[in-house]
């Protein structure tokens, strides 16, 4: 899944709070989590191929979940790279088309490499917004309109927002379907909207549970399989 929202909204904690979780943590995001009580094994990537180190472990099934936190400054750090392997233009300070080309090919075969792996994958994504014809659209951070493809690749996409209670006090709330103001999504279509207090492995337990889900990720997974071999 991927969960995103303002700062302050508790999504590295909503993450963390997953069961045998490794934080690939990207902009030291987890430092906190001690304070408040949250024990998680933490990856820290300072460089694109540090990645590479955490996606061993995965595959290797050391972890049952794996976060990537978060992935704007992630595809950041892949544009750094890029930039210094030749794909930099105007003396290096961006990058050529070319260059943009080659970062969203890898970035979404890097993603899509985690989320076919036999783990939970949470992806955490700072939220951006956008002039719309209906107002402000909130989505997930993005450069290079990575947004919607990552979004694709992903079963579910929650909104994160801070709200206020009758009694005055603060509660997130999860938002799981789409609206004109803000981009979510729920593929397994078993998840209650909004969630409030939402947490990891409940929400896991309700999507594993259902029967037609299971059912509609075989197939998926039996197309993906179909596709792959068409390439070969």
């Amino acid at each position: 899944m991927l969960v995103y929202g303002h700062p302050g909204t508790g999504k590295t904690s909503f993450a963390a709070g997953a069961d045998d979780v490794l934080i690939a943590d990207v902009e030291n995001g987890s430092l906190l989590l001690g304070l408040r009580g949250i024990q998680a094994d933490v990856a820290h990537i300072e460089t694109w191929d540090d990645l590479t180190e955490v996606y061993k472990l995965a595959k290797e099934g050391k972890y049952k979940t794996i976060v990537i936190d978060p992935i704007g400054e992630l595809l950041d750090k892949l544009l750094d790279k890029l930039k210094r392997s030749g794909y930099g233009s105007n003396k290096g300070e961006t990058l050529s088309i070319q260059g943009w080309g080659v970062a969203k090919t890898k970035f979404k075969d890097a993603i899509r490499k985690f989320r076919d792996l036999d783990v939970n994958l949470i992806l955490v994504a700072h939220s951006s917004e956008k002039k719309a014809e209906e107002g402000v659209l909130v989505r997930p951070k993005l450069s290079a309109s990575l947004d919607e493809d990552v979004c694709a690749m992903m079963d579910v996409v929650g909104y994160l927002k801070m709200t206020r209670k009758k009694d005055g006090d603060n509660e997130v709330t999860m938002y799981v379907q789409p609206t004109e103001n803000y981009y979510a999504k729920d593929r397994s279509g078993v998840l209650p909207h909004p969630i409030e207090g939402p947490e990891f492995q409940t929400l896991l337990d309700t999507v594993l549970s259902s029967g037609d889900f299971q059912s509609k990720k075989k197939q998926d997974k039996h197309e993906a399989e179909f596709e792959a071999s068409l390439e070969e």
